[in-house]
């Protein structure tokens, strides 16, 4: 059986030719389970023309990330190059409608759970080491993983969280576990403090200003009755 490369093998190939580079992988998740993967591999000036040197069409380095990958079809992800000053960039982004589709795209990592259950969202996962004939090519390939959760990060062993997105910098091959649960509504509990106390102000100014409706209503009736 014939050995599927993925996306971020053939990133991690094309890193082989140089002294180092990084692949930054950002997942977002929504509520309702659907979501994106973006890949970008950032090139510098000079690690362009080191590529050149080797023989790579630097004009479509990207381009050939896609058209080198194993039984790639419409659904997988295709890169784009971009310029940015000195840097070129090779974006890719490949939309998921659920978790099954996201757990289908997660093909760098052994998948434990990737779920939503009741009103919480669980992603752990491992990655996957790589043979020593792949490591012991030198290349220095530091991946950044970056999780938007759909609501509140309750549980995580990231290196970096920040409101609802954790990040995870690791070797590529490394062996690393990735774990993160948060919540998917944004219920009462959720509020900050601020908010919670302006939602009471209003809900009692609300209060406060049908009673008066009321009680003008009643003392013109009872005024009306009189006469």
């Amino acid at each position: 059986m014939k050995s599927r490369l993925t996306s971020v093998s053939m990133l991690a190939a094309l890193c082989i030719l140089l002294t180092s580079c990084t692949i930054s992988i950002t997942a977002k998740v929504n509520k309702d389970g659907s979501g994106s993967n973006t890949i970008v591999m950032k090139f510098t000036k000079e690690e362009i023309g080191a590529l050149g040197l080797s023989g790579q069409d630097v004009d479509n380095v990207c381009a050939e990330i896609s058209n080198n990958t194993d039984d790639l079809d419409s659904s997988e992800v295709q890169f784009k190059q971009e310029k940015h000053g000195d840097e070129t960039w090779c974006v890719g982004e490949q939309a998921f409608a659920n978790l099954d589709e996201m757990r289908e795209q997660a093909d760098m990592f052994a998948v434990r759970s990737i779920e939503i259950s009741g009103d919480r969202f669980t992603f752990d996962v491992d990655t996957e080491e790589q043979d020593d004939e792949f490591l012991g090519m030198g290349a220095n390939i530091l991946v950044n993983y970056e999780l938007i959760a759909p609501g509140k990060i309750i549980e995580s062993n990231a290196d970096v969280v920040r409101g609802n997105t954790a990040r995870w910098d690791f070797k590529f091959g490394e062996s690393r576990n990735l774990r993160l649960v948060s919540k998917t509504s944004d219920g009462f509990g959720d509020l900050p403090l601020q908010q919670i106390l302006l939602v009471i102000l209003a809900l009692g100014a609300i209060g406060v200003l049908v009673g008066a409706v009321l009680m003008a209503r009643r003392k013109a009736g009872t005024n009306g009755g009189a006469s």
